[in-house]
């Protein structure tokens, strides 16, 4: 593919990890080629492994008895390694990726009596799994029927990523793919230009994490990334421990164990990939039925059509209000078990709610303001404390262009209630306004941002 450099159409191919789906594609168009997810199941070989040679170069060697046991909890992150790194002794190598439907390919897997593990390429919304990053870049190239080495190649990278998770990414765009240019760019600002904005305070709420990251003039500011671990990820969570109160204290059964191939071997299944299984199904509930109040302390009412949820092994739910508000956890308050304190006098973040039946039953959340970065956090307080991180000068741009992306922003409701739970913080001169794209958009901003970006000449 030719390239014009100088035109007003650069070709290029941009790539997107995200935690749970990745989006690949061409530079210049409205939609990513190929969209994978990210969580891949992984055979290792049971023969081979690395050992370190003479000369310190990764060599293959068959295994023993004495140095080969696979306890039946393996878990992925065993395995994160560079890939330019020498791996260390006896790490088992990989004989088989699965890519697609990985919880029906992991269950005929278990039923031959074979082993798997489902890994994915960011961990907290930090880079960690090398192997599966450049797995899926290589799918991607596969399936677009091209190669780095015919086009320069954009990577989008965490908002808040390290120099030296930086490194190794264009380590691995240029040795292992030949990638003749490459740049990296920032999730957050890529975001900011899908919604028409240089400018900007993303709101990305991901699988992994959800962060505020204020963006002025396509450059990020670093002091005002606010990151929690309340992600879709954590949504599904306490979807799945509601549904399984509804159950009776059952666990649901994933479709995955209600086939032929996996109905034998679902009890023998290791505990992270049976609750991966799981989880697709409770993802499946939370994206049709999940609703975000508008504003706090309005009631959810349920549609006649959304009044019961049949499971894969056809067992009929009768889906309560609390399940249907399940995506709420990302406007929730801390609790105090969930904050991991660095230090014994470092301040916890509290949401106050008067919960009192009378007057002021209704009140609105008051948002203590943060000192630290919790572990976990509400949007609100996410987003006044990155305010309060940056300079003042900014601070009404950043208000009047707040962009919502990810896929956990899709959510009915969600634009309505930020706006009015940041309002509700702010000081009199001061508003707020939320832009909140389609949520095709907001999916895929990040990836359409790239696209746009590439498609731009000198």
């Amino acid at each position: 593919m030719s390239v014009a450099m100088g035109g007003d159409e650069t070709g290029g191919f941009v790539g997107d990890v995200g935690t749970a789906v990745s989006k690949f594609g061409f530079g210049g168009e409205d939609a990513p080629k190929g969209v994978l997810s990210s969580r891949l199941g992984c055979v290792f070989d049971q023969n081979q492994a690395y050992v370190k040679g003479s000369n310190g170069v990764p060599l293959l060697r068959e295994l023993t008895a004495e140095d080969y046991r696979v306890p039946d909890d393996y878990p992925a992150r065993l395995h994160t390694r560079s890939p330019f790194v020498a791996p260390p002794q006896n790490q088992q190598c990989v004989a088989k990726w699965l890519h697609g439907d990985v919880a029906a390919l992991g269950a005929a897997r278990f039923d031959k009596g074979e082993s798997c593990v489902v890994r994915s390429p960011l961990v907290d919304g930090e880079l960690d799994d090398w192997d599966t990053i450049e797995e899926l870049w290589r799918e991607a190239f596969e399936r677009a029927k091209t190669t780095g080495e015919e086009q320069p190649v954009l990577a989008a990278t965490p908002s808040d990523a390290t120099p030296k998770h930086r490194a190794q990414y264009l380590e691995l765009l240029f040795e292992t793919f030949g990638c003749r240019a490459a740049y990296l760019a920032r999730n957050a600002t890529l975001a900011a230009f899908a919604a028409g904005r240089a400018s900007g305070l993303v709101v990305d709420c991901g699988a992994g994490t959800t962060s505020v990251v204020p963006v002025v003039d396509g450059y990020v500011l670093m002091k005002g990334i606010r990151t929690s671990k309340r992600g879709g990820d954590h949504v599904d969570a306490h979807a799945h421990d509601l549904l399984t109160k509804l159950c009776g204290g059952t666990e649901p059964v994933p479709r995955a164990a209600v086939r032929r191939e996996g109905r034998k071997t679902y009890e023998s299944w290791p505990e992270a990939f049976r609750k991966f299984t799981q989880r697709e199904t409770v993802r499946d509930l939370k994206e049709s039925y999940g609703v975000i109040p508008k504003k706090w302390g309005l009631a959810v009412g349920l549609k006649e059509d959304k009044r019961q949820f049949f499971l894969p092994d056809g067992t009929v739910v009768d889906v309560t209000t609390d399940l249907v508000r399940a995506p709420e956890q990302l406007f929730e308050g801390v609790e105090e078990d969930e904050v991991v304190k660095k230090e014994e006098d470092e301040p916890s973040i509290k949401v106050v709610r008067d919960a009192r039946v009378g007057q002021r039953a209704l009140q609105p959340p008051q948002i203590m303001p943060p000192v630290n970065d919790p572990v976990v956090a509400a949007l609100p307080e996410m987003v006044k404390g990155s305010l309060e991180r940056v300079d003042v000068d900014v601070r009404k741009d950043l208000l009047l262009n707040i962009v919502l992306s990810g896929g956990g922003s899709c959510a009915p409701g969600t634009a309505e209630r930020l706006h009015s739970d940041v309002a509700l913080s702010l000081c009199a001169p001061f508003k707020a306004k939320i832009v909140a794209p389609a949520a095709f958009e907001r999916k895929f901003g990040v990836w359409i941002g790239g696209a746009i970006f590439l498609s731009l000449g000198r």
